[in-house]
């Protein structure tokens, strides 16, 4: 049937046979949900997901909540993006040692910052980028209370008290601490999970729950009371216990509202405007910096428990060591297990990802081996930040043969694809005749050329 589809095949002529292939797959669906075979049956599932999604939708009903997991990523992704939403709306919760609950996501592609300033009382902007992330992961439920902060840091910086309300007055240094932390507890060393604070497209991704809408709810903002504790409802000005709100499509509470929220910061290109000429930009998860760029602001999102009605897309800034009172923290949560499965499956983000782990030794053994093999399988399909580790690694000879001659050509390679980082460490070699010939004048006319990276090679 899609065969014919795709050769063009009139509607009229097709649409019998698609009729005839959702009833026969849906009876033999639930035949094999009778005989419990829950392989056979997933496999039909998926395809009458690809041709009837409201028969799907029936279907989906009556799989066991857990079934749909079992698919790979890539089988999953292909399902419509309604069968998908609602997958994920009934996909059970997890709960850590410290009683967080987390809701499993599974990644996917969002159209972010749309067109709804005017909506917001503001002026109209068409700065739109498509952007996708590819890797699973579990975001909280729930903003980090008081009682869950206090347990892992000894300490409560916050100005509202109370046992359940979400813990604020931390500082974005403060929230990389409580993640260092709270991955040390011996209960949580041993589960394969790290902790971390969501990129600003993972928080948007999850916000946003599957809608296009200005807020995960529609457009009407009129309705924001129901979900969020801001400025029109909160005459005192003080924070709530967390998820006494409504929460959106995918069970999530205070994602609006309450306390603002800490997000890793993307490099800024991610927040320019970038739509020209009526085409979208497209980012692939979106990359992060370092935790020691203090450079410029950190983004927050979600707003806070005095401010005004915000959609998903809002962000603000904070200082990285400033503690602001609406400031708070959602976790985010990945499995290694998770991360090696779609590194085998090529996925180049989580090769990358799980050689920084080997590497460093984060979560998993040091293995610089592996972590060599993961960079190389990257580099292989044109990462430019897996050339730039793989070239380190040949040049100092970790976990593969020194080979300064391969170095600087992977350097010039990410260079190329334009990584920053590998121009200085190519001028250098070039001062020291190391892998290249020698050229004196490198440094002078790398500076001519604008000097681009030194300060992001000095911290890396």
């Amino acid at each position: 049937y899609i065969a014919a589809i795709d050769l063009g095949v009139p509607a009229s002529d097709s649409q019998p046979l698609r009729d005839q292939l959702v009833t026969a797959l849906t009876a033999r669906c639930r035949q094999a949900l009778g005989n419990q075979d829950i392989s056979k049956a997933l496999a039909d599932f998926v395809a009458v997901a690809k041709l009837d999604s409201q028969a799907a939708s029936s279907l989906l009903k009556r799989l066991p909540a857990s079934a749909l997991w079992e698919l790979p990523s890539s089988d999953l992704r292909q399902l419509p993006e309604s069968i998908l939403n609602q997958a994920i709306s009934s996909r059970p919760l997890t709960t850590n040692s410290i009683d967080m609950q987390f809701k499993p996501l599974l990644g996917g592609t969002f159209t972010s910052d749309m067109q709804f300033k005017p909506l917001l009382g503001g002026t109209f902007t068409s700065n739109t980028r498509e952007v996708t992330l590819t890797l699973p992961f579990e975001i909280g439920v729930h903003e980090v209370t008081q009682e869950q902060y206090e347990n892992v840091m000894g300490t409560n910086p916050s100005k509202f008290k109370g046992a359940k309300n979400p813990v604020e007055s931390v500082s974005w240094s403060d929230a990389l601490e409580f993640c260092r932390k709270l991955n040390a507890l011996p209960a949580e060393k041993s589960t394969g999970y790290e902790y971390r604070l969501p990129t600003s497209a993972e928080w948007e991704y999850a916000c946003r729950a599957g809608s296009t809408t200005v807020f995960f709810y529609g457009n009407d903002k009129s309705e924001h009371g129901e979900y969020a504790w801001f400025k029109e409802n909160n005459g005192g000005g003080t924070t709530h216990p967390v998820g006494q709100k409504k929460p959106n499509p995918w069970g999530l509470y205070d994602m609006y509202g309450n306390v603002s929220e800490w997000t890793q910061k993307c490099y800024g290109g991610m927040f320019r405007p970038i739509r020209s000429e009526g085409k979208y930009e497209k980012f692939v998860n979106p990359k992060l910096v370092t935790s020691q760029d203090f450079r410029a602001q950190v983004v927050t999102m979600g707003g806070g428990q005095s401010g005004s009605a915000v959609g998903s897309r809002h962000t603000g800034g904070n200082s990285p060591t400033q503690g602001p009172g609406k400031t708070g923290i959602r976790l985010v949560r990945s499995s290694v297990t998770l991360l090696r499965q779609a590194a085998d499956q090529g996925d180049v983000e989580a090769q990358l990802q799980l050689g920084v782990r080997y590497l460093i030794g984060h979560i998993v053994q040091i293995d610089a081996k592996q972590a060599a093999e993961l960079f190389r399988q990257a580099a292989d399909q044109g990462d430019a930040e897996a050339l730039l580790f793989l070239g380190k690694m040949y040049q100092h000879g970790y976990g593969i043969q020194k080979d300064p001659k391969q170095a600087a050509e992977l350097f010039r390679q990410a260079a190329n694809k334009g990584n920053v980082k590998a121009l200085p460490v190519l001028m250098l070699m070039h001062l020291r005749g190391e892998g290249v010939q020698k050229n004196d004048k490198a440094r002078e006319e790398w500076i001519n050329h604008g000097g681009q990276g030194l300060r992001d090679y000095e911290e890396w």
